[in-house]
Formats: structure tokens, C-alpha cells, sequence
């Protein structure tokens, strides 16, 4: 039986940026595993988990 890979989901915290994940991102797709490193403002917990939470990735319609 052929399962689907989870997706990984990057999220960063205080006093970092996306920058943070450049070397990991694309091992992980060379890998065929689905990624995600949705930008969030660090502005708020409540704003920055909703940004995460409706992160998807380009062309899945799976939604």
C-alpha cells in the first residue's frame, strides 16, 4: 500500500527568519517530502498560529 508522505510544516520563532531554513527546505523536496515554511509577522501568538494553521501548498486541492 502506497501512503502519502506527511507535509512538514516550519514554523519560526523569536528572533529568527525564514532565511533560518534554506539549507532544509530543499533537501526535504529533494526527498519528495512536502514542505511548508509559511511566513508569519511575529507580531502575535494568536495571528502567527492562524497564518501557520492556513498555510497550504501551491496546486494541493485537496482542501
Amino acid at each position: 500500500m502506497n501512503h502519502p508522505k506527511p507535509t512538514v510544516v516550519l514554523v519560526l520563532g523569536a528572533f529568527t527568519d525564514a532565511s533560518s531554513f534554506a539549507r532544509i527546505v530543499p533537501e526535504l523536496l529533494d526527498a519528495g517530502i512536502p514542505v511548508l515554511a509559511p511566513p508569519v509577522s511575529l507580531r502575535s501568538l494568536v495571528r502567527d498560529a492562524a497564518a501557520a494553521a492556513t498555510a497550504t501548498i501551491p496546486g494541493d486541492r485537496s482542501a
